[in-house]
C-alpha cells in the first residue's frame, strides 16, 4: 500500500465562518460517523489545516520518524526491539500510522510521567531542602 494523503483541507476565513452556522450532530451520521465530522468541522473552524489519511496508510522510516519526532535511527531501533512493528515493502521498511501513533500515545504518555515525576522532585526539593 502505497503512501497516499486522500485530501489536504484549508478553508478561508468566509467559509470557516460559514461552518459556525452549521448544525453539529445530523442524526442522518452514525454516532462514530457524526463525532468524527464534528471534529473536523471544529479544527476547520479553528483555522486548522486538516489531512485525511487512512490509518493502515504505510508509511516510511522518515515520516514514522516525523510523527514520533525522533531521528530515522531512533525509529530503526524502536522497530529492531519490537516497540513498532514493520514489514518489508520492496526491501524498504514500511510501518503502518495505527502502529506510529499507538508507539506516540504510549511514549506521550510516559513522557508525562517523567515530567510530573521531575516536578514532585522539584517540588520537594525546594520546599524541604533535599
Amino acid at each position: 500500500m502505497a503512501s497516499q494523503v486522500i485530501e489536504f483541507v484549508d478553508l478561508p476565513d468566509s467559509e470557516r465562518h460559514q461552518l459556525r452556522a452549521l448544525p453539529v450532530g445530523d442524526q442522518a451520521l452514525p454516532p462514530n460517523a457524526a463525532a468524527a465530522v464534528a471534529s473536523l468541522l471544529a479544527r476547520l473552524r479553528d483555522g486548522e489545516r486538516v489531512a485525511i489519511v487512512c490509518a493502515d496508510q504505510d508509511l516510511t522510516v522518515a515520516e514514522a520518524g516525523t510523527l514520533l519526532g525522533l531521528p530515522e535511527p531512533l525509529v530503526l531501533v524502536r522497530m529492531d526491539s519490537g516497540d513498532l512493528p514493520f514489514h518489508l515493502d520492496g526491501g524498504e521498511r514500511r510501518v503502518r500510522l495505527r502502529e506510529v501513533m499507538a508507539l506516540k500515545r504510549t511514549v506521550d504518555l510516559s513522557q508525562a510521567a517523567l515530567d510530573a515525576l521531575a516536578e514532585e522532585t522539584e517540588a520537594l526539593m525546594l520546599d524541604h531542602g533535599l
